[in-house]
């Protein structure tokens, strides 16, 4: 649990770092929320998460106020950190299913073409590619050898396109961060 704790308080810091924007941002992926939260609520949830990494709840409150917002990438991610350390399992399973929604909802088909819609606000440092944008991308890169065929989204497409995902990333030798870290230990221990 230690060793558990340490990545997520890594993860964290990655994502804290990452979505740590200005209020225009917060702003901006609250359009047409059912609940709005205010700019100073995210950025005060983001840090009590920092400071109290190995507590689920923190996370718990960060997936809800993502999921409602355009930023589904942080809902899902922020969510399967909640599922990974709450012991609650009734919780776990309402974030998990909000984890599922957002992904099966970010799907969609034209014509034939699969595309998903994660983030519609993502903003990086100078000269560096937003990660909500590399995480997007490499969703919809491992689910396309499944096809059409993921709409509807089983909870085992689901499962083996996060594998996909993590799998092409460290093929692509895309540039590694806590958070491919942390996923890869977790598959590894489920497969042990």
């Amino acid at each position: 649990m230690k060793k558990a704790a340490f990545c997520v308080s890594i993860l964290l810091a990655l994502c804290v770092a990452t979505v740590a924007q200005d209020s225009s941002y917060y702003k901006a992926i609250e359009k047409g929320a059912a609940i709005p939260v205010q700019p100073n609520q995210f950025k005060q949830m983001e840090q009590d998460a920092l400071k109290d990494y190995s507590h689920a709840e923190n996370y718990e409150r960060l997936a809800t106020a993502f999921g409602g917002s355009t930023e589904k990438v942080w809902a899902v991610i922020y969510g399967e950190v909640f599922c990974n350390l709450s012991s609650d399992a009734d919780r776990r399973n309402a974030i998990g299913s909000l984890v599922y929604k957002a992904y099966e909802k970010s799907l969609s088909s034209n014509g034939g073409k699969l595309s998903v819609n994660l983030t519609e606000n993502a903003q990086a440092a100078p000269g560096q590619a937003p990660f909500e944008s590399q995480f997007e991308i490499a969703f919809l890169m491992a689910a396309a050898p499944l096809g059409n065929n993921l709409i509807p989204l089983s909870v085992q497409e689901l499962t083996q396109v996060r594998k996909n995902q993590l799998s092409l990333l460290n093929q692509k030798k895309l540039s590694s961060n806590e958070l491919m870290r942390w996923q890869q230990t977790i598959i590894a221990e489920r497969a042990g």
